[in-house]
């Protein structure tokens, strides 16, 4: 069964949308999901008077939301399970707390995407804003398991304070990338902006070009890595535009950083190699 809920007018102030996750929705009588409210600022609105509700008993189990949508906030909140599609684009939040299930969204996304996600699948063919796959304020880590996908560019503090998982980014990232990892991986087909890397620990930055790196980085030679190779292959499989060159190419690899355990590793593709 396909739950489909249909914001045909704009909402007009930013609503929370935590409640509408598949785990809970799909349980529900279409009644009920009229009542259920969404809060924006101190006002709770029932979901009836937002959009329009309707059931598709032929179609997969999954949650649709379409139409005006990009004032939708914390979508996929905490979700642990099941299927997610926004037909548009997003406002922050997006998949954060996330520990499971699969969540789609068919544009771009503001900050925040996937902070704190713990597992599951998140994926944009758009751009998304700061801290995707970051942590929380406060927080010692942030992405700790899971995947993410975007098609588009991310902004600054992309994977910050990441343990696992895997990040990849179809176009460029912004400052600061990967700053104080611990561990996982982040491939990014497009450009490093300034500081990538900064304090971290251990894991893997994989770029197809770099502005100059920060000076507790050491170049330490160039190889083809069997790891991104089989990274590709996969990632490719679930849809991503991934670079096919980097299969079999070579990346010149620097050691850092300085300031910390000296054991984390960005990758350069090298075309000449």
């Amino acid at each position: 069964m396909r739950v489909v809920f249909d914001f045909q007018n704009d909402p007009g102030a930013p609503f929370d949308v935590s409640p509408l996750i598949p785990a809970r929705l799909l349980e529900m009588q279409l009644r009920d999901m009229h009542h259920l409210e969404l809060q924006s600022g101190k006002e709770r609105i029932p979901l009836g008077d937002l959009c329009c509700i309707h059931q598709d008993q032929e179609g997969d189990d999954c949650v649709l939301i379409k139409g005006h949508t990009s004032s939708l906030h914390r979508l996929g909140w905490k979700m642990s399970a099941g299927r997610l599609i926004l037909a548009g684009n997003a406002g922050r939040w997006v998949g954060a707390g996330m520990s499971g299930g699969e969540l789609f969204v068919q544009g771009d996304a503001g900050d925040n995407a996937g902070v704190g996600m713990s597992g599951g699948f998140l994926s944009f063919s758009g751009s998304v804003g700061e801290s995707a796959g970051g942590a929380k304020a406060g927080a010692q880590t942030g992405m700790n398991g899971g995947v993410i996908i975007i098609g588009g560019n991310a902004g600054d503090l992309l994977g910050e304070r990441m343990r696992r998982g895997l990040i990849f980014c179809s176009g460029n990232a912004g400052k600061l990338c990967g700053a104080g990892m611990l561990a996982g991986s982040i491939l990014v087909a497009g450009r490093l902006g300034a500081g990538a890397g900064l304090r971290m620990r251990r894991g893997s930055i994989a770029a197809g070009s770099s502005v100059p790196l920060l000076p507790g980085f050491h170049k330490s030679g160039a190889a083809a890595f069997g790891w991104i190779s089989l990274a590709c292959s996969w990632l490719q499989r679930l849809g991503a535009n991934v670079p096919l060159e980097w299969k079999t190419g070579c990346f010149l690899k620097y050691c850092g950083h300085d300031l910390e355990l000296n054991k984390g590793e960005i990758l350069i593709y090298d075309p000449d190699q």
